[in-house]
């Protein structure tokens, strides 16, 4: 049976589908995935080129910090984690055993996260794990709609909240993007949309 994802249109009024409680405290955890497509002859290919090591982000200002650098293009993946799963997982399944934010970010290309809709939808059986789902601009804010050329975008995982009784799980995300063309001028004319399918587990999957 295909899993059932709740999908939210950004360019009207939005609301979250996915909230946060806010009485709740905040991850204090983050890992930074990114995530490239290639072409090679007849195939095409998308997973992790790069990740972080998990992240501090137990202040707002830790966290701040980090959504400028992730949504300005200017964070570095200084001593990178992992970026391959464990054989016979999907090359763009990441491990989490935490409360974290865990945030998409798309290689300097032509493409970026959809410019009308919610950047991650989630599976409906994940709503108890999985929260939030929101572009991050340049400036670390989390813009409705984005900004053009917005690359990154976060979802937060708590992984208490989505062991089963044997102490595993798998969740589906979809990563909503868009492939750009651009005129003679270089101004984007045409948002071609595709979805790429992302899950976030334990056992298994790329460890950060």
């Amino acid at each position: 049976m295909a899993a059932t994802y709740t999908r939210a249109r950004i360019i009207r009024d939005f609301v979250d589908p996915y909230p946060w409680d806010e009485k709740r405290d905040r991850p204090v955890l983050a890992v930074v995935r990114e995530v490239d497509l290639r072409t090679n002859g007849n195939r095409i290919t998308v997973d992790f080129s790069r990740s972080s090591k998990l992240l501090d982000v137990s202040t707002e200002q830790e966290r701040k910090a980090l959504f400028i650098q992730v949504g300005s293009g200017s964070f570095k993946f200084e001593n990178p984690g992992n970026t391959k799963p464990r054989p016979g997982d999907p090359p763009l399944s990441a491990n989490n055993q935490f409360l974290c934010y865990i945030i998409y970010v798309l290689t300097k290309k032509n493409w970026q996260f959809s410019h009308d809709d919610g950047p991650i939808t989630i599976e409906e059986k994940a709503d108890d794990a999985i929260f939030e789902a929101h572009h991050i601009d340049a400036s670390g804010a989390l813009k409705v709609p984005p900004k053009p050329g917005c690359r990154a975008a976060y979802v937060i995982a708590d992984a208490d909240a989505a062991y089963d009784a044997a102490g595993k799980y798998q969740h589906r995300i979809n990563l909503h993007v868009d492939f750009i063309s651009e005129d003679e001028n270089g101004d984007p004319t045409i948002f071609m949309p595709i979805i790429i399918d992302p899950d976030i587990r334990h056992p298994g999957g790329t460890e950060p």
